[in-house]
């Protein structure tokens, strides 16, 4: 028997555990790029996550947009892909998700990618 797929705990397989003081940081730094009051953008991020986690925003630029409009505002381009960059920039010491992606891609696994969600 071969295997067809291979699923994933996000939570402690994917990603690492951090607590709400880093997470807020990180939410913090985010909406500082783009003009969003943070407490505003964390209580968003909070509320919203089964559609970003589930990708019905699209990616990392369409959901930046989402998010901002349900906080009712409209950042630049400029601002939004400093937004990206430091989201990015935060997810790059997550090496966890990338070596199992990595490992599923080597394995043939159609599909795995190391990504981001937010």
């Amino acid at each position: 028997m071969s295997l067809g797929a291979v699923i994933f705990d996000f939570y402690g397989t994917l990603t690492e555990h951090t607590s709400v003081t880093v997470r807020r940081s990180g939410t913090n730094d985010v909406a500082r790029a783009l003009g969003i009051p943070t407490d505003e953008l964390f209580d968003t991020i909070s509320s919203t996550f089964t559609e970003r986690a589930t990708g019905r925003c699209g990616d990392m630029l369409a959901t930046m947009t989402w998010v901002a409009d349900r906080c009712g505002y409209h950042p630049t381009d400029a601002q939004l892909a400093a937004a990206c960059a430091v989201r990015s920039e935060s997810k790059a010491g997550m090496p966890a998700s990338c070596a199992t992606t990595r490992w599923a891609r080597s394995a043939g696994f159609a599909g795995a990618g190391c990504g981001w969600r937010w």
